[in-house]
């Protein structure tokens, strides 16, 4: 199909049906890149997470990616959303209520669910929201 841009372990990633976008990772990595799924081809860089991180989880609309979480030098309760009609930099959209790396997530077009995790081998049962104003 093609290569990435670089070797990561435990990045995130989403789609929007069309693309697929991949960000951060381990050692703790801020870029995100994009592949177009219909075509074969390398990926391409598609800008920087606010943070370095790996073990964040991402969820996506048909217009957004929003990236949870992670570990860059702690652990962190960022989360960040890319527009992913087109290419740049995230940005810092809230926080979560309480920091940790990989934890899980899910969404539909209005909300986005964020659970468990874990903080210095501590698994978290905590779960949190973001919805999506109409």
């Amino acid at each position: 199909f093609g290569d990435s841009t670089r070797t990561r372990v435990a990045p995130c990633s989403c789609s929007n049906g069309r693309k697929m976008f991949i960000g951060g990772g381990s050692p703790q990595a801020s870029d995100i890149e994009v592949i177009t799924i219909s075509s074969t081809g390398n990926a391409i860089d598609f800008g920087d997470l606010s943070l370095a991180r790996y073990g964040p989880a991402a969820t996506s609309s048909s217009t957004r990616g929003v990236i949870h979480g992670g570990f860059g030098s702690d652990y962190s309760d960022v989360i960040d959303y890319v527009t992913m009609s087109s290419h740049g930099n995230a940005v810092d959209f809230g926080n979560l209520t309480a920091a940790r790396v990989s934890l899980s997530a899910a969404a539909n077009q209005t909300r986005a669910v964020a659970a468990g995790g874990d903080i210095s081998d501590a698994s978290q049962n905590v779960i949190d929201y973001i919805e999506e104003k109409k």
